[in-house]
């Protein structure tokens, strides 16, 4: 999904490599914050958490601190791309666009 890859150009600040993500150890916290789930269910909820942590660093780096509101309203337009009703038009590839 491109969480650890290198920046696409130099202008993009690099938000976590694969030590960052080693570090966080999202599965170590979603299973004390999840402690009855089912293997199943606790892998998916660790992959939102991954996912919402991401989304939650990659905006501040990338919209908040250059105060970029153009390319955050248009970053935040294409959220529902990636939650759409009909599951056949998911993208593959989370974009900066």
């Amino acid at each position: 999904m491109g969480i650890i890859d290198p920046p696409p150009d130099e202008r993009t600040p690099t938000i976590w490599d694969e030590h960052d993500l080693d570090a966080h150890d999202y599965a170590l916290l979603c299973s004390y914050t999840h402690p009855e789930a089912p293997n199943l269910e606790l892998n998916l909820v660790t992959d939102w958490y991954v996912w919402v942590f991401y989304f939650d660093d990659h905006f501040l780096e990338v919209y908040k601190r250059p105060q970029d509101r153009i390319g955050a309203r248009q970053y935040l337009d294409r959220l529902p791309m990636f939650i759409p009703v009909d599951l056949s038009s998911q993208p593959t590839r989370w974009s900066v666009a």
